[in-house]
C-alpha cells in the first residue's frame, strides 16, 4: 500500500461495507438474538465479522500512511 497514490489512499479510506454486506450481517445479529441461528448462519456471521474487521484495519492503516505523508 505504501506505493499508492495519495488519491488512491483516499479512495481506500472513504470506501464503505457494501450496503448488501450490513444488511446480512444485520439480519443474522437479530436471528442470533432470539437464538435462531442456524449452523450456516452462525458460519455466516463470523464470515463478514472477519472482513469487516480486515476492512477497518486496511482503512485504519490508509489513514497512517496518509497523515505520515503530510508534509
Amino acid at each position: 500500500m505504501q506505493e499508492l497514490t495519495i488519491e488512491d489512499l483516499l479512495t481506500i479510506g472513504q470506501s464503505e461495507v457494501p450496503e448488501s454486506q450490513q444488511k446480512l450481517h444485520l439480519q443474522l445479529l437479530d436471528k442470533n438474538q432470539t437464538n435462531q441461528l442456524s449452523e450456516l448462519d452462525r458460519l455466516l456471521l463470523r464470515s463478514p465479522r472477519g472482513s469487516t474487521d480486515y476492512f477497518m484495519l486496511k482503512k485504519a492503516y490508509t489513514y497512517a500512511l496518509l497523515k505520515q505523508s503530510r508534509p
